[in-house]
C-alpha cells in the first residue's frame, strides 16, 4: 500500500515558510535533510505556531526520529503533526500527516490535543472536510480501503476505492501514482471514466 504525502499547493504559507526538500533521490541526502530541518526549527523559533512548518518538519523525518525545538521540547513525527493541529485545527495537510503517522505506527487510533480520538480513515476524511480538493487525502483514504469497502465523507458522499482515486485525479491530473493505483482497481477489459470525461 502506497501512502503519498506532498506539500499542498493550495495552502497559503507566510513568505518565510519553506518549500519541501526536492524529491530527487540524488538530493535527498542526510546533509540536505539536516539543513532543511535546521531551517524549519529556526522558522519555528520565530513563530512557534506555524502549523505548516511543523508539518513540513514532520514529513522530513522517519517514524523513529525526534527533533529538539528551540524551546527545548523533543518531539517525534506524530507529535509534531498533532502540535500543528493544535495551532491550526483547520489545516487539511496536518490531518493527512497525522493519518500517515497512525498508519506507520501500526496503532489504530491517535488522540489529538483537543481530546478527539481518531483513526487513519477519520483523519483523511477530516482533511477533506477542511479542503475538498486535497488530492493527498483522497489518495491516502483510497489506499486505506480494502476490497469493496467504502468511506462516507463529511459532505455525505459514499465513495469506494476507485471513486476516491478518480477524485484524486480530478484535483491533480498529473498524479502518476493515482493513475497506477486506479489501474489496479480494474479487471480485464473494464474501463473507468475520469472526471474530465476520459474513458480509460
Amino acid at each position: 500500500t502506497h501512502t503519498h504525502t506532498h506539500t499542498p499547493n493550495h495552502s497559503s504559507p507566510s513568505p518565510q515558510t519553506l518549500s519541501s526538500p526536492r524529491e530527487s533521490a540524488s538530493t535527498r541526502t542526510a546533509l540536505s535533510f539536516h539543513d532543511y530541518r535546521r531551517k524549519c526549527v529556526a522558522l519555528l523559533r520565530e513563530n512557534p505556531r506555524d502549523a505548516l512548518t511543523l508539518c513540513k518538519l514532520a514529513t522530513s523525518m522517519t517514524e523513529s526520529e525526534t527533533v529538539t525545538l528551540s524551546d527545548g521540547r523533543v518531539m517525534n513525527q506524530q507529535q509534531l503533526c498533532i502540535e500543528a493541529l493544535r495551532c491550526d485545527c483547520n489545516l487539511a495537510y496536518a490531518y493527512a500527516c497525522v493519518g500517515n503517522t497512525v498508519r506507520l505506527s501500526g496503532r489504530e487510533t491517535v488522540m489529538l490535543s483537543d481530546g478527539r480520538v481518531m483513526n487513519e480513515r477519520q483523519l483523511y476524511i477530516e482533511a477533506l472536510r477542511c479542503n475538498p480538493n486535497d488530492f493527498n487525502a483522497y489518495f491516502n483514504l483510497a489506499s486505506s480501503l480494502a476490497g469493496k469497502d467504502t468511506a462516507t465523507l463529511s459532505d455525505g458522499r459514499v465513495m469506494n476505492k476507485q471513486q476516491l482515486y478518480v477524485e484524486a485525479l480530478r484535483c491533480f491530473t498529473n498524479f502518476a501514482l493515482a493513475y497506477n493505483s486506479l489501474a489496479t482497481t480494474l479487471s480485464g477489459d473494464e474501463t473507468v471514466t475520469l472526471s474530465d470525461g476520459r474513458v480509460m
